[in-house]
């Protein structure tokens, strides 16, 4: 069985925020599937436009983008996109407490 690795590139930019236009020319998803992921709360928003649109900042533009990966390359379902979300989720803010307490350390 042959495994795949999970590559994303992350170029960063200073504070930008990106609009559903923006943000599908950069992830190669149409607006729709982004609006469902936005809905779906798997992709993080910024704010909104004032025509009630999401506002991507870098990091929902990196997570719309590991989102495609694993709805086109990889196949996923979109149940267990969720789940793999869920799970993403849950170690970040694992790694943010840890971060914390090895920070604040007596």
């Amino acid at each position: 069985m042959k495994h795949n690795s999970l590559a994303i590139t992350i170029v960063s930019v200073s504070n930008q925020l990106f609009d559903l236009e923006a943000a599908s020319q950069l992830t190669g998803m149409h607006p729709d599937l982004i609006q469902e992921f936005v809905n779906g709360r798997l992709a993080p928003i910024a704010g909104t436009n004032p025509e009630g649109l999401p506002l991507f900042a870098e990091d929902g533009i990196c997570r719309l983008r590991i989102l495609e990966d694993l709805r086109c390359r990889e196949k996923l379902s979109l149940r267990m996109i969720r789940a793999f979300c869920h799970l993403m989720d849950r170690l970040e803010r694992a790694e943010a407490e840890i971060r914390f307490l090895r920070n604040h350390q007596r």
